[in-house]
């Protein structure tokens, strides 16, 4: 909870909350969505697995963005901070879309992904 805690105050630096938590995060994330394919799984558990995955995965790009949108205020804006926190806004955007628009429901799964 520490890190969660220096992530959202804006205390690390700028490369490492960007690379370290929100892209090195993504990596994770998406490999595990990948490793649990070849588990075997039921369809309905898979499902679980992939929506907890990517909520997890929405609340760790809004604390990222937090940080980010942090250290642009305390610390000054650049060109690096500020297309840091473009591109985390806009994937969190992408993400809500998807569940608001239905892109997450069980159905619309079974037809990308199985």
């Amino acid at each position: 909870m520490d890190i969660l805690k220096k992530i959202i105050s804006g205390k690390l630096s700028l490369a490492v909350m960007f690379w370290g938590y929100y892209f090195g995060f993504i990596i994770i994330a998406t490999a595990c969505m990948g490793i649990t394919y070849g588990f075997g799984f039921n369809k309905p558990m898979l499902y679980c697995i992939f929506l907890v995955t990517t909520i997890i995965e929405l609340l760790m790009i809004i604390a990222v963005t937090i940080g980010i949108s942090r250290i642009l205020k305390y610390q000054g804006v650049t060109f690096w901070g500020l297309a840091a926190l473009i591109v985390c806004v806009l994937h969190c955007m992408g993400i809500i879309i998807c569940f608001l628009d239905g892109s997450y429901s069980y159905n619309e799964f079974l037809d990308k992904h199985l």
